[in-house]
């Protein structure tokens, strides 16, 4: 029995853990994606229209058509270069890298713990947990924006935590360049951006030493790389649409969000899209009096019918109205169908997929919650654990301020995961010292 601990001591302290795990996540990765759940065989909504913009951008980058720019451009143009560089084989390739990329984010992820938690136990828990995550597995086979986005968030935030461990300069402009990226893939990462920027500040003023790695010139450094992708990307939606702008969707969510009509058509050069929102069609069901009368509405891109619907739906319903609205869109992050998975044509994948996400759900959603209020409000002497406490707080009010769904969750899954096991393990430490 005691040679057993050992031998588990000293495997949980092993510097080939992150190497072994690794291995396992991308063999069970790669699996699904070729054998269990190939990405060609599940082209339907979102993904269908992804892979419609990827060939497209493949063939005449410079078209002028508002279907390309409908979705932010990070995702659309990644999976462009893969369709260029491997041609026939693309969906092989797709495949092989989203595999890749998800296991060497659970690397990350579990390198990021290390970082930040004082406790044995956690970050090989984390790594655990990551490596074997079905619906974080099982979305890695999806042709959606979360594998881009969990990879250049999580490396973002490891070079950050880097930068203000040693203050070494190429790490704050790693993680620019990592974050600007990231925004390309899913703009409402802006938002911890933001966040991050007002720690970075007070953490400069109130500091004594001002010769120390804190300073404004790592914080222009970090803002460069991100201001040149954002700029990236309105460049290429005026390429595409003669107007300046990032993507029609960010107009399309609000919408939805202020609105709450169940399905909304946006239409316009080459562009006819209808989304029934399954989200909100399911709280119509529940709640009808949380749903806009007018169940679907209608506008054209580029106009101002977009902003003039959500300014014509704030005054309909008023602040208390849309206070509800914003608690019922932070509520989809875990009450709502988990798109694509539970309507997937595979039984036991949907049944796999939902007995996971209630797993999850249960037991982390509340922790994670009770977890940010301590490390942002009680607990703040751990800065690698406010930063990322912050990411997740972006989450949560991009949740609020457009809508939330289980699958905008899923890249946050470790840092959720991170912070619920490193809050047990601070409340374990401070009940036995007492």
């Amino acid at each position: 029995m005691i040679q057993h601990k050992i031998t588990l001591n000293k495997l949980l302290n092993s510097p080939n853990l992150a190497l072994i795990f690794f291995f396992i996540a991308f063999s069970i990765r790669l699996f699904v994606n070729i054998f269990v759940n190939p990405i060609e065989s599940l082209l339907i909504a979102d993904m269908q229209f992804y892979d419609l913009i990827a060939n497209s951008l493949s063939v005449n980058p410079f078209e002028q058509n508002d279907f390309l720019a409908f979705y932010p451009p990070g995702t659309s143009i990644l999976l462009a270069l893969i369709k260029i560089t491997f041609g026939p084989l693309a969906y092989l390739a797709i495949e092989i890298i989203y595999a890749l990329l998800e296991s060497i984010s659970v690397v990350f992820f579990y390198n990021i713990a290390k970082l930040v938690s004082h406790s044995k136990i956690v970050p090989p828990s984390v790594l655990f947990i990551a490596t074997f995550n079905v619906n974080a597995i099982l979305f890695g086979s999806c042709l959606l924006s979360q594998t881009f986005h969990v990879f250049f968030m999580s490396l973002g935030l490891l070079c950050i935590l880097v930068f203000f461990q040693s203050g070494k300069k190429k790490y704050h402009i790693l993680a620019g360049s990592a974050f600007g990226i990231a925004i390309l893939v899913r703009p409402e990462i802006i938002l911890f951006i933001f966040l991050l920027c007002i720690f970075f500040l007070v953490k400069y003023f109130k500091q004594k030493n001002k010769s120390s790695n804190i300073s404004l010139i790592p914080l222009l450094s970090f803002l460069a790389p991100i201001i040149l992708c954002i700029s990236f990307g309105v460049a290429k939606f005026y390429i595409h649409t003669g107007h300046l702008g990032f993507a029609h969707n960010g107009i399309f969510n609000l919408i939805l969000a202020r609105c709450h009509n169940t399905a909304l058509q946006a239409t316009g050069n080459n562009l006819s899209i209808f989304f029934p929102h399954d989200s909100f069609a399911e709280l119509h069901s529940r709640k009808p009096e949380h749903i806009n009368k007018k169940l679907q509405f209608s506008y054209a891109v580029g106009s101002n019918q977009g902003t003039t619907l959500i300014i014509d739906c704030l005054k309909e319903t008023g602040v208390l109205k849309q206070i509800i609205y914003s608690l019922d869109n932070l509520m989809f992050l875990w009450k709502a169908p988990l798109w694509p998975l539970y309507k997937h044509p595979s039984e036991s994948i949907r049944n796999i997929s939902n007995l996971w996400y209630k797993f999850f759900d249960f037991y982390f959603a509340p922790l994670s919650l009770i977890s940010l209020v301590y490390f942002l409000l009680i607990n703040r002497t751990n800065d690698g654990l406010i930063i990322i406490s912050l990411s997740y707080l972006s989450l949560l009010l991009s949740a609020l301020i457009v809508f939330g769904d289980p699958r905008f969750n899923i890249p946050y899954h470790s840092i959720i995961v991170l912070l619920s096991l490193e809050f047990l393990a601070q409340i374990k430490s401070r009940w036995r010292k007492t």
